[in-house]
């Protein structure tokens, strides 16, 4: 089989009459608000926790505005955003809008937006847009003729092959925005900025990234088949938060007091992709990180290898715009939001890494699993939908059987399994299903270096076996199957390389096998779900670099890890804002220098007089964070200037009140 250059035109697969997806874009009103409209600040949404700490304060003002300066004015990064004075901003090098969001009386959000700058940055929210992989090429470019040349198994033909072509903010569009945005900051450990980076951008040697608000990050595909599933083609997109709810009403999950399925869901119920009846049991294949591009690409292109997931997608319902991602469009929090329905600010995984307040403590879970569940907001709070279906059966003997495959947030699951281990002692031995692993791993992986993963993803083909046909007892309800295969493909040659084709084909032949074992064609009593939870680009590493550092040589404190979610540090200085004193005579300004976050005292601080005049009068902060200085003043006015090598530096004008 040929792995060349795979660039065609996307040619459609049905001719079914399009639906539409309810929700299009971010509802924006004007001026006149409704009836009943209420301002809907941070923490603010039904059932949330207001955050501890959230954009930017006064003490943070000085820091803020020149990090958002420097940010805005690198080419790596596409925009920033925060809070503050009562409402969001964006900022970008074309523009920047201020947006105020809304409860409506109906239950659903609004926004009002204004333009503070230039360019509102965001102007451009298609999910739609960019809709075929040709597309997404033919708006790229490679200006600095990037071909990475130390992979060896890729099959680049040189800077100028097509699948070499980045894009631009110029060229794609921002679903969403104004919701993804104002969600992060619903968070207790909201950041004081969110970045998102330009969609070429990347980090390390990597070939392939995602995580920003952009429509190539943000874009998976949802395609639906079986019982209680209307079939068609939907144009619009869907949101990952949807998918909870909606499986909740397939299996007729009672609703909550609330008139919720789970509690603190932000998604819908897709009833239009819905037929009112409802399903005994629901499988959810998720094709980690596949852009909808890719995956209508490999399934027209290699009909033949997709020919199972084809006919039950052209017998079922597709989402013809995909399925849009919570910001940031990445692992970690888009599981949680795809086992909760809830948005990242609601369920509080915001990220790979971000900074826990209350622990006063960075909070890093990559690769180390079951830290998203002990991470997610308690079940008093936000229900998983694990959670949901064991609430729903009450006074049943046994409770339903859920399993977690492959997933990086499990909580509530009957039995679960990642990267080799098992969260529980339940289930069969997945060896022992008779389902003959794949074989030939050298066919699908291009390096030795990945195959640790094409193994967790044949063992995981063998637990979803295990658990869909069991030896004995009863089938499951509801069984989630993350395969990690292409995601990991994609990152290290990029998403359009042909060694993420043949991952791809190596999870089209673990869900075919596993498919074909149910014959889920003539099954009668099996939903199964297609998604991928989110989007996947290319990466121009000419145009990379590590963002964070470039603002630590330049002076700036921002707590690390960092790379969407910005906290920093801050000096709290509290000194006499005014004192008596006749012109020329001699006072002193006592200055009380601690932690923003914690109060703590901050010792080793320097003080120095700016103006007028101030020479090299300094001073510096005792263990209780206390400092003096003794001057006399020639002005009505003196400015301050606060820094510590921990904190951003902070610039306090002081006015002389005369005799």
């Amino acid at each position: 089989m040929c792995c060349g250059a795979w660039l065609l035109l996307l040619v459609a697969c049905n001719e079914r009459n399009p639906n539409t997806l309810t929700h299009q874009y971010d509802q924006v009103v004007g001026r006149q608000l409704p009836p009943g409209a209420q301002l809907l600040g941070p923490g603010r949404v039904p059932g949330a926790l207001p955050p501890l700490d959230v954009g930017l304060d006064d003490h943070e003002r000085e820091a803020g505005e020149a990090i958002i300066d420097t940010l805005a004015a690198d080419k790596r990064v596409d925009l920033v955003a925060t809070w503050r004075h009562g409402s969001y901003e964006i900022h970008a090098a074309r523009g920047a809008v201020r947006f105020r969001r809304y409860l409506l009386a109906d239950g659903s959000l609004a926004f009002q937006v204004d333009t503070l700058r230039g360019q509102n940055p965001v102007i451009n929210q298609s999910p739609i847009a960019l809709p075929t992989l040709a597309d997404m090429l033919h708006a790229g470019s490679n200006p600095n003729r990037f071909w990475d040349r130390s992979k060896p198994a890729c099959d680049y033909h040189g800077a100028q092959d097509p699948r070499l072509r980045f894009l631009s903010p110029e060229a794609v569009t921002y679903p969403y925005p104004y919701s993804r945005l104002a969600a992060v900051f619903d968070a207790v450990d909201a950041p004081d900025l969110a970045v998102s980076y330009a969609p070429f951008y990347g980090v390390l040697d990597e070939s392939g990234g995602y995580g920003e608000l952009d429509v190539a990050d943000s874009r998976g595909f949802l395609a639906m088949y079986g019982p209680g599933v209307r079939p068609g083609v939907y144009a619009g997109a869907a949101r990952l938060q949807d998918v909870a709810p909606t499986v909740a009403r397939l299996l007729s999950v009672p609703p909550r007091p609330d008139g919720r399925l789970l509690r603190g869901q932000d998604g819908r119920v897709l009833e239009e992709m819905l037929n009112g009846r409802a399903a005994r049991r629901v499988l959810i294949i998720n094709l980690a990180g596949m852009p909808l591009v890719v995956f209508d690409e490999l399934r027209t292109r290699y009909a033949d290898r997709y020919r199972l997931i084809n006919q039950l997608v052209t017998q079922g319902a597709i989402a013809s715009g995909g399925l849009i991602a919570p910001f940031p469009s990445a692992d970690w929090p888009a599981a949680c939001t795809l086992i909760t329905g809830a948005d990242p600010g609601r369920h509080g995984v915001l990220d790979a890494a971000f900074f826990h307040h209350e622990r006063q403590q960075s909070v890093t879970i990559t690769d180390q699993w079951r830290d998203a569940d002990r991470l997610l907001s308690p079940p008093h709070r936000v229900e998983t939908i694990f959670e949901a279906l064991r609430r729903g059966r009450p006074g049943q003997s046994t409770p339903p059987l859920t399993a977690a495959l492959g997933l990086l947030a499990s909580r509530g699951a009957d039995y679960a399994t990642v990267f080799g281990y098992d969260a529980t002692g339940a289930g069969a031995d997945p060896r022992k299903t008779g389902l003959d692993p794949i074989g030939d791993i050298d066919q699908y992986c291009c390096e030795p270096a990945l195959r640790p993963v094409f193994d967790v993803e044949d063992n995981l083909m063998q637990h979803a076996v295990a658990a869909l046909i069991p030896a004995s007892g009863a089938a499951p309800e509801l069984v989630m199957w993350s395969l990690p295969t292409f995601l990991a493909a994609a990152r290290r040659y990029g998403p359009y390389s042909s060694c993420a084709m043949r991952a791809a084909w190596h999870q089209l032949e673990a869900v075919q096998r596993v498919l074909e074992s149910l014959v889920v064609v003539e099954h009668t009593d099996l939903t199964v779900i297609f998604l991928s939870d989110h989007g996947l680009r290319g990466v121009d590493q000419t145009r990379g670099g590590v963002v964070i550092d470039y603002l630590h040589d330049l002076g700036y404190a921002v707590r690390r890890p960092a790379l969407h979610l910005l906290y920093l540090p801050t000096m709290h200085v509290e000194t006499s804002s005014a004192w008596d004193a006749a012109p020329g005579a001699a006072v002193t300004i006592s200055l009380a220098c601690t932690d923003d976050d914690t109060a703590l005292p901050i010792a080793g601080a320097e003080v120095s007089l700016l103006a007028p005049g101030g020479g090299g009068l300094r001073a510096v902060t005792d263990p209780e964070g206390h400092a003096a200085l003794h001057f006399a003043p020639q002005e009505s006015r003196v400015v301050l200037e606060v820094r510590h090598p921990d904190y951003n530096p902070r610039q306090i004008t002081l006015g002389l009140t005369p005799r």
